[in-house]
């Protein structure tokens, strides 16, 4: 099945959307919150016909809780992206905080913003192997 009505509709959204406001702080700088990501991405989303639902699945072979974010198109086409949820602390406070920060960084790529860039403006080496 292809993507063609959904890769539209999102390049539409896109075009609309800005980077959500860096509202919080934490240890490594300022953050955009998760409320802030659907602000900033919520009304160009449904203007054209996108949804986005995230969901948990446990995988039993590596004994993970699995993050699903899903972005639908009214048309029925969808994207899924899934990605690991590892807690610092294997406690309910530990799995909240973990499935914020999933749900916070899966959502702006998944839409495409990058409301998290590096703030402190320090140039950042990287070594290629």
């Amino acid at each position: 099945m292809s993507n063609n009505a959904l890769a539209k509709s999102l390049a539409v959204a896109q075009g609309m959307m800005s980077n959500a406001d860096k509202n919080a702080k934490g240890n490594f700088g300022k953050y955009a919150t998760l409320a802030s990501i659907w602000e900033a991405i919520r009304d160009p989303l449904s203007k054209n016909g996108l949804s986005v639902i995230q969901t948990f699945e446990y995988d039993d072979a590596v004994r993970v809780v699995m993050l699903r974010t899903t972005l639908m198109h009214e048309s029925g086409e969808s994207i899924d992206s899934i990605y690991p949820v590892f807690p610092v602390k294997n406690d309910p406070q530990g799995y909240g905080s973990a499935i914020t920060y999933a749900r916070r960084y899966t959502l702006a790529a998944m839409v495409g913003i990058a409301p998290d860039d590096d703030d402190d403006g320090a140039p950042r080496e990287i070594s290629v192997r």
